[in-house]
């Protein structure tokens, strides 16, 4: 399980390029409450269709960034899920996401996104962000609970300014 700073050519069953930095132009940067950025919450590995998913989410830069509505479907491996995850928008890290189809049903098979992540960007800055390890983070299949390994590196987002060297 990873982060995707760049969520194009991201689907439920397929990934594009994962990015680990992105710089990203925002003039006049102000909360709003409002999504002016997407990220991906992205799973590799994937042979099983998901039927529950939780995660957690961290970044260190909360006056850079709040998470906010993607103003897009949030669930795109698990559509028509009931969503367990914290409301939004939220100006507090760590943010939980959860998904689980509570009446049957089972997510898209494949490699590809968990969860899109609106992000309401507030100011200039370098933001960090991660994924809490176990027992923060958990896939389950009619298979049942898989281990989840969390990409440790996480990834940036560089608003108004260069990416880390």
């Amino acid at each position: 399980m990873g982060i995707d700073v760049d969520v194009t050519g991201n689907s439920a069953n397929t990934l594009g390029t994962i990015e680990s930095c992105v710089r990203l132009d925002v003039p006049s940067p102000s909360f709003d409450g409002v999504s002016d950025y997407n990220i991906d919450i992205v799973v590799f590995g994937d042979t099983q269709a998901p039927r529950a998913d939780n995660h957690q989410l961290n970044w260190d830069n909360v006056g850079v960034v709040h998470i906010a509505d993607p103003g897009t479907d949030t669930l795109i491996k698990m559509p028509g899920a009931l969503d367990l995850s914290d409301a939004r928008p939220d100006s507090v890290s760590p943010w939980n996401g959860g998904v689980l189809y509570a009446s049957g049903g089972t997510g898209i098979a494949g490699d590809g996104t968990l969860t899109r992540i609106g992000l309401d960007i507030g100011g200039s800055g370098i933001v960090t962000f991660t994924l809490s390890p176990d027992p923060f983070n958990d896939y389950a299949s009619d298979a049942g609970n898989h281990p989840v390994s969390v990409d440790p590196a996480g990834a940036t987002l560089a608003v108004n300014t260069d990416c880390p060297q």
